[in-house]
């Protein structure tokens, strides 16, 4: 191991049917690595154009399957991982590295860590972090060696940029809509629709990713809106916006802790029954109200649950401050786990040069 160049290895993937998510708290990690230890990780992803691209345009290198029969190949990131000869791999990806891959990555010195993985690879890893859901809790760690870390504080987002003291005074008040890089249920359509059917009138900015999958129809409904709307594409932090609004209606995922982040009540929309259960510490925690299954959440819910926040606003402001449960999300999680890791491999460095033969 080279110390002062350590290879860094992030395995993850996006797309628009799956989302961005994973993707988007890899780079913010990677661009820890980078700015505070001067190291330059590589990132090795199956697919697809749009989540390469992302990586891509934020100066990182990707490696990517040679051919179609490559990325279906489950052995093919087993075999380039040993290929790379990598110090540190970072796991954030559906498709689970064999478990008999990572003991043997192990067994010749690679630290492994993985994000918010509850399949049975997270066994093999030297570290796991996770925000505190209950699916955390029911996992079984029977023949873990590694640490694990579960809490608010281990969340990675972009950190928000400094944000203004004051709000600018406005007529009418903003709803956020962010729906995540791709939107694959196609939660902005119901949400706007959900919005303009507020009896108030409100500025409605609506964030599309990059990856968003449903523009042709975006672009009909956008001409039957009465309300003021705002469309914002290519948002690198979203953190400015979220903080200038009076209500975020997101989906969740990263987008829900982005919301938190910046201490601006949020409505949440979620794709999956997982995602239902994982929200659920998100509203107990204070941060705003979850609907629940967005596919089967009507617009009269959401327009009701915007105006819900809209009345009290002040109030989810004071508790959101207050930190009246103990729930924080600072947006230093990425510097937290990175801070660690980077231990962890000066560590493991010196314990080679310790046992290298004199």
């Amino acid at each position: 191991m080279n110390v002062s160049s350590p290879t860094i290895v992030f395995r993850c993937d996006g797309s628009p049917e799956i989302g961005l998510g994973h993707v988007m708290r890899c780079v913010v990690m990677a661009n820890e690595f980078r700015e505070h230890c001067g190291y330059a990780p590589v990132f090795v992803m199956r697919y697809d154009t749009v989540g390469i691209q992302i990586v891509q345009e934020r100066g990182f290198s990707v490696i990517t399957p040679a051919t179609h029969e490559c990325r279906d190949d489950p052995l093919w990131p087993r075999a380039l991982l040993t290929h790379l000869k990598v110090d540190l791999l970072v796991l954030d990806v559906r498709d689970p590295v064999p478990r008999t891959a990572l003991r043997g990555l192990r067994a010749n010195g690679v630290l492994v860590t993985v994000l918010d993985d509850i399949s049975d690879q997270r066994l093999e890893a030297d570290f796991a972090f996770y925000p505190p859901v209950p699916q955390v809790a029911r996992l079984d760690w029977t023949g873990f060696s590694g640490k694990r870390f579960v809490g608010w504080e281990w969340i990675v987002v972009q950190p928000p940029m400094a944000l203004p003291s004051r709000r600018p005074r406005r007529d009418s008040p903003r709803v956020v809509v962010t729906m995540g890089g791709s939107d694959p249920a196609g939660f902005t359509l119901k949400t706007v629709k959900a919005c303009d059917a507020l009896h108030q009138q409100v500025e409605i900015h609506v964030v599309l990713g990059p990856g968003f999958c449903h523009q042709p129809a975006f672009d009909d409904l956008r001409k039957e809106v009465k309300q003021c709307m705002h469309v914002h594409r290519g948002v690198r932090n979203l953190s400015t916006l979220l903080a200038e609004a009076d209500v975020v209606v997101g989906a969740f995922g990263v987008t829900a802790y982005e919301i938190a982040a910046v201490g601006v009540p949020g409505v949440l929309l979620c794709a999956t029954p997982d995602h239902v259960e994982s929200a659920s510490a998100w509203m107990a925690a204070g941060f705003g109200i979850s609907l629940g299954l967005g596919s089967v959440v009507d617009e009269r819910q959401i327009t009701y649950a915007i105006q819900r926040i809209l009345r009290s606003r002040q109030e989810w402001l004071d508790r959101l401050r207050s930190n009246a449960t103990g729930a924080r999300i600072d947006g230093q999680g990425a510097h937290r786990i990175v801070h660690m890791l980077a231990h962890a491999l000066q560590e493991r460095h010196e314990t080679y040069q310790t046992l290298a033969p004199a």
